[in-house]
């Protein structure tokens, strides 16, 4: 704990806020050692739970093509495996308040359509129309490319989790006025009410009666990328009233002070 200034004598001042200064960044510190346990179980969760239905799949195959095939699946797994952990030791490495690691021109319709793409198989099993609107255009911030990554594939897998079947999940980018941009990710799933639409950035809190599995931390991780891109995020209620749309809008340049 910070030590209390009012009665600090004026001649050791100095040294008190710098000592108070080093403990408010071991508590970060701590926080943050924290997050990453947590935050590495969630991440890891699906690939993992694919990887061991590939790896039964090869097992049960009866021809040696169809388990080379699933062998194939199972490698692809593993090293998808390997850029979580990747991605999950480069974000625990970052935190609002130091601003972005190596920041880079950032295609976010690229980024999108790529994260669109490795769960359009969860999208399919559930005959979810997963759509990229105007995938011609593309949009483009300065960011942490790792970051952006891991929020467009939380925020997609969200969309697809919660939605119900033969239901639709849309993804709009648009660039805005100054450079800056929009990332909207839309489903005409349950949505969530009013009165606990900030709650579900809390770690680990889940709206009661939804039946869906989840850890409750996407939307917490998804919070603190945006505020490391100095960026805003808003849970509206798309235009036909149904399901969500959550809207992230960009600056042009986070890493300007």
């Amino acid at each position: 704990e910070a030590v209390n200034m009012a009665s600090v004598p004026t001649e050791i001042g100095p040294l008190v806020n710098e000592l108070n200064e080093l403990l408010s960044r071991l508590k970060g510190a701590f926080e943050r050692h924290e997050r990453f346990t947590s935050d590495a179980a969630h991440e890891l969760k699906t690939p993992l739970a694919a990887l061991s239905a590939q790896t039964q799949f090869a097992l049960r195959a009866e021809t040696p093509d169809a388990r080379n095939e699933a062998l194939l699946k199972v490698l692809g797994g593993v090293n998808r495996c390997t850029h979580v952990v990747q991605q999950l030791l480069t974000f625990s490495r970052m935190c609002p308040e130091t601003g972005i690691n190596e920041p880079t021109n950032i295609n976010l319709t690229q980024q999108a359509s790529d994260m669109a793409a490795m769960l359009a198989p969860e999208a399919i099993a559930k005959n979810i129309d997963l759509e990229l609107l105007n995938p011609d255009v593309n949009v483009m911030i300065i960011g942490n490319s790792t970051a952006i990554s891991i929020l467009i594939r939380n925020l997609l897998d969200n969309a697809i989790r919660y939605s119900t079947e033969n239901s639709f999940v849309k993804i709009d980018i648009k660039q805005t006025k100054n450079n800056g941009a929009t990332l909207c990710v839309i489903d005409n799933g349950p949505g969530i009410p009013l009165e606990l639409r900030q709650r579900v950035f809390e770690r680990f809190f889940r709206v009661i009666g939804n039946k869906t599995t989840g850890s409750g931390l996407g939307l917490g991780i998804v919070q603190e990328i945006v505020k490391l891109h100095k960026a805003k995020i808003e849970l509206l209620t798309p235009a036909n009233g149904t399901g969500l749309e959550v809207k992230i809008t960009f600056i042009a340049d986070p890493t300007k002070k």
